[in-house]
Parts: C-alpha cells; sequence; structure tokens
C-alpha cells in the first residue's frame, strides 16, 4: 500500500509487522582507539629525524622525519574530535550571506 494512504475498513494495515526490542550484547566493544598519545610521538620522532637528517645532511632522513611529523599531526587532529564537521569551521560563511554584492549582469558580447 502506498505511503500516506489509510487501509479500507476491516483490512490489516501493512507494515513491518510487530517491533521487538533489541537485546543488548552481552560482551561491550572492546575496540579502544588509541588517544592523541601516539601522535604526539610520530610528531616528535619525526622533529628528532628531521633535525638529525638536516644536521648530517642524510636526504633520507629527513624526508623520513617530514613522513613521520605529517602523519603525527594528522593522527592529532583526526583524534582530538574538537574541530567543526563538515566544513562549518570558523571563517566560512553561508553561500547567502557571502558579501551582499552581486556581480553585474551579462551584457553579452
Amino acid at each position: 500500500m502506498p505511503q500516506g494512504y489509510a487501509p479500507y475498513p476491516g483490512q490489516p494495515a501493512a507494515g513491518p509487522g510487530p517491533f521487538y526490542p533489541v537485546q543488548p550484547s552481552p560482551h561491550p566493544a572492546a575496540k579502544s582507539q588509541p588517544g592523541p598519545l601516539l601522535g604526539g610521538v610520530a610528531l616528535g620522532l619525526g622533529i628528532v629525524l628531521l633535525i638529525i637528517g638536516a644536521s648530517a645532511g642524510l636526504s633520507i632522513v629527513v624526508i623520513g622525519g617530514l613522513v613521520a611529523g605529517a602523519w603525527g599531526i594528522w593522527r592529532l587532529v583526526t583524534t582530538s574530535g574538537n574541530g567543526p564537521k563538515s566544513g562549518d569551521g570558523p571563517g566560512r560563511q553561508p553561500p547567502s550571506s557571502s558579501s551582499g554584492r552581486q556581480p553585474p549582469p551579462y551584457s553579452g558580447p
């Protein structure tokens, strides 16, 4: 029966049937995420590798330090969870209230 229509009198209502409460699992989810500690350690290691590689002239160590530092910063930012959701951060204005100015109309060639 289409949604929004009432059944005829005497006709049973169509639907998914009776709902039963979902029983909670006896074992809670044991998946724990490491906090920002891992990101901080990676960032610190990246800085140390960057300094050592730059002072010794070892470009591969510098690149490794840059990669470790970038991953550490990414890990810190993504695990903190305090940032804005879906791009609604500060400095972003809604499309309707951009600047109030309209571009001039197109007058043709």
